[in-house]
């Protein structure tokens, strides 16, 4: 079935295309109106909506995004991540990547002088093994 077309501006026009006018005038939605088959009344009822609705969905579209910008804020304020070798004359925090042994691991709590993978510790999770690392 062929998608219905309007005259609009002298061209002949599919609804999608008629509603992606930049500022139709109101003689361009009278005849788009009419040619729908709609009242004038029926338009500026929808009209009316249109105008009743804005504020509302404005107001939730930015209560919805506000969080996510917020949130996208806190991400890229975040420090990158930190890696290097281990040393263990340094003292780790929660978070922080190392090598050791061919492995890379993350501190999973803060320490010092803990090798990761020493046994009896939890502080470190392997997370790529290669290597020696055990």
């Amino acid at each position: 079935m062929a998608e219905r077309l309007y005259t609009i501006r002298g061209k002949s026009m599919t609804a999608a295309q008629v509603a992606e006018i930049d500022n139709p005038t109101e003689e361009e939605k009278r005849a788009f109106a009419k040619q729908a088959g709609l009242p004038d009344s029926a338009l500026q009822q929808i009209e009316a909506m249109a105008e009743a609705l804005g504020p509302l969905v404005k107001k939730y579209v930015t209560d919805s995004i506000a969080p996510l910008a917020d949130r996208i804020c806190q991400l890229e304020t975040r420090p990158p991540v930190e890696w290097e070798v281990f040393d263990e004359t340094k003292e780790y925090r929660s978070g922080v990547f190392v090598t050791h042994n061919g492995g890379m691991w993350i501190s999973r709590s803060t320490s010092k002088g803990v090798r990761p993978g020493s046994a009896g510790q939890d502080c470190w999770r392997l997370c790529v093994k290669s290597g020696g690392a055990k």
